[in-house]
């Protein structure tokens, strides 16, 4: 798998320099606009666009984004237990579509009990989880069968089930998810394609990865890597520059610096060969 550079948009102008940009917070059409359009110019791959109970709709304000620009590929966070799956799939797939195909979709689960409550749904984590595996389970199946299917499982139940539209990404867009939760990690080696860490000191970044490689190879399933480090990314800049690795791999970087020279935008990171580098 090749590396990747991740970033992150909001929907709002940050109030200052250190204020991270997420999608709380209303809505500003323009900046998103520039966000994606300055991601684009300085080389990403993809943008984060996240999820909360109270934010603006990830899918549509990445589909705003797309429509402005010609490149960026957009990871939409998604909660499943909201929308039906099979519908969930569809909407995929519409998007993947209109955007040319430059969609991934990071699984979550919920922030909080208490966030998740505000969206009305009470279902305890661990059972969250497992709800999320049938959903996937049941997402794929839409986008894999040409003819219509049945489906009965803890939490979902469907008779017929059929999609005229599939993704145009084979087999589907990129799945991620994060977590160190038993749970999550059932999830992820069985049904996703990418798992998303925190950068960690070399010798636990490569436990981390060594288990759930092994995890997810009783599946038949070879996963990437989603390493984030922004701070590590733009305090220890001169440290890449000079050879430092922060995660294992082979030499391998990539830089990154958007026109203006400013050098509070510049991310320069290293990552596994078969990983991702999330840089914000």
């Amino acid at each position: 798998m090749p590396i990747r550079l991740i970033g992150m948009i909001g929907v709002t102008p940050p109030k200052s320099a250190a204020t991270l940009h997420i999608i709380e917070g209303g809505l500003s059409p323009n900046y998103i606009t520039e966000a994606a359009r300055a991601h684009e110019a300085a080389g990403f791959d993809l943008v984060l666009v996240g999820y909360s109970s109270s934010s603006a709709e990830g899918f549509l304000v990445a589909l705003h984004a797309a429509e402005r620009t010609e490149r960026l590929g957009y990871l939409i966070a998604h909660r499943p237990g909201f929308v039906a799956p099979t519908l969930m799939a569809r909407k995929i797939a519409t998007f993947d579509h209109l955007s040319g195909g430059r969609l991934a979709v990071h699984i979550i689960t919920g922030k909080t009990d208490d966030e998740q409550e505000g969206d009305g749904d009470f279902t305890p984590k661990a059972e969250r989880y497992r709800r999320a595996a049938e959903y996937l389970e049941l997402m794929i199946l839409a986008w894999s069968n040409e003819r219509p299917f049945d489906f009965t499982g803890e939490f979902y139940r469907v008779n017929g089930a059929h999609s005229d539209v599939r993704p145009p990404q084979k087999p589907h867009p990129l799945l991620f998810f994060g977590g160190a939760s038993d749970g999550a990690l059932a999830m992820g080696a069985q049904l996703c394609d990418v798992y998303a860490i925190y950068a960690e000191p070399l010798a636990s970044t490569r436990e981390r990865i060594r288990q759930f490689r092994a995890q997810a190879s009783a599946f038949g399933r070879t996963p990437g890597f989603n390493v984030c480090a922004p701070d590590h990314c733009r305090e220890r800049r001169h440290g890449v520059e000079q050879g430092e690795q922060y995660s294992c791999g082979d030499d391998r970087s990539q830089r990154l610096e958007p026109p203006g020279g400013d050098d509070r935008a510049r991310r320069q990171c290293r990552a596994p060969a078969d990983g991702l580098c999330a840089g914000t």
